[in-house]
């Protein structure tokens, strides 16, 4: 790993040779360490760098607390985003992620929302076992868990991987001949493949169903001012929000004309 300082050092060259503002950390383990993710944000609080920060890659939740969400909090992170993925404990042992605690994960995305860092997670359905009741397990938790913005994806059982050879086993797979070489383009956003218990359309259904629903709840609670203050210092996180509303409102009206 590299040092804090040495962190630091980057982001401090970047702002004053480049007058940037924010910086994106695509690091899936940036606080597995959370000894080292604290010194990263004592060097930017006591260089006085002034920076917004996100993580659009995504940060494991699980290796978050209120302490170190604080400190990210006051060197200048605003927006997380989780790899959350289900709420279904069939296919949270299906992908290997029995190690998320979906009780604790919603505790501390309301404290991320109390102390004022926008949340995003991901959310993924139509895994090959997965019946409608998993399906809306994880559409029910995206709306209930609080996050300001939820994205949904569909499994895709891309060649060379072990969904793939499972898709494969089961007679899922669609009819493309001989070669691996098709390429899915778009595949996370459209289903590909039936699944063990239901067909790709009704796959599709159940994202625009989740999109509404979640979509639908945070327009209102948007309405509450409690909700959104807290996020909102200065005019970044201004233009930040309206990003975000009009992001909202287009996903919305496509969900419903699903």
């Amino acid at each position: 790993m590299r040092s804090a300082q040495n962190v630091a050092d980057e982001i401090e060259h970047l702002k004053n040779e480049y007058r940037v503002r924010e910086v994106a950390f695509f690091d899936d383990n940036l606080t597995v360490s959370k000894k080292r993710m604290i010194a990263i944000c004592d060097e930017i609080v006591g260089r006085k760098l002034d920076i917004h920060w996100c993580t659009p890659n995504g940060i494991a939740i699980w290796t978050l607390d209120k302490e170190v969400l604080s400190k990210m909090r006051e060197s200048g992170c605003y927006k997380l985003t989780f790899g959350i993925e289900t709420a279904s404990p069939n296919t949270q042992k299906f992908i290997r992620k029995e190690h998320i605690d979906l009780n604790k994960s919603k505790e501390l995305i309301r404290y991320c929302n109390e102390i004022g860092i926008w949340t995003h997670s991901t959310f993924i359905i139509g895994f090959p076992y997965e019946t409608e009741a998993d399906i809306m397990k994880t559409i029910d938790y995206a709306v209930s868990c609080g996050v300001d913005m939820a994205t949904f994806f569909i499994a895709t059982p891309y060649p060379g991987t072990e969904m793939y050879d499972i898709y494969k086993k089961e007679n899922l797979l669609p009819d493309v001949g001989e070669s691996d070489a098709l390429e899915w383009l778009g595949a996370v956003n459209k289903a590909m493949c039936d699944t063990k218990y239901l067909k790709l359309e009704q796959i599709e259904m159940f994202i625009a169903l989740a999109q509404r629903k979640v979509y639908m709840d945070r327009a209102i609670s948007f309405l509450n001012p409690l909700r959104v203050f807290p996020k909102i210092k200065g005019k970044d996180e201004i233009r930040y929000f309206v990003k975000q509303l009009y992001s909202y409102a287009k996903r919305l009206l496509k969900s419903l004309a699903k």
